[in-house]
């Protein structure tokens, strides 16, 4: 048993392993398959790594061979980022950053006026209203 986890993941690594390396027949051949990147998360509860693998966006058929890379290798360097920069828990899908920023916004409310508040929605939601609802 892991007593003391440095990184809450490991092995986060892609398939196909080394996209660049791909000949054209290695790319024919792996085409129709499922591209990802996994990787292992460590839950604190169950004191086990869980394997976790991200699709989205990888396997469309529209994507050229450059474009599917390129998908892939931006796909691993988000996760990556997510994942070391900004805390982001897969298992809870929670993000420590970017709950804290909420705490502030809604303690920023808190300490409004009415008048503000309606002022701050107004401008929050501009962009939905429509033309004829904006005064």
């Amino acid at each position: 048993m892991v007593n003391a986890i440095t990184k809450p993941y490991k092995n986060l690594e892609t398939f196909p392993k080394n996209p660049d390396k791909l000949s054209a027949e290695d790319f024919k051949r792996i085409k129709c398959k499922d591209w990802y990147v996994r990787f292992r998360y460590w839950d604190e509860h169950t004191g086990k790594w869980i394997l976790k693998v991200n699709k989205s966006g990888l396997n469309s058929s529209e994507l050229s061979a450059t474009e599917r890379i390129a998908q892939l290798k931006a796909k691993k360097k988000a996760l990556k980022h997510k994942l070391e920069v900004e805390g982001w828990n897969p298992l809870t899908d929670t993000d420590p950053v970017a709950a804290t920023n909420e705490k502030t916004e809604i303690e920023k409310l808190q300490e409004m006026t009415l008048i503000q508040a309606i002022d701050f929605a107004v401008k929050a939601k501009s962009d939905d209203l429509g033309a004829q609802n904006k005064t």
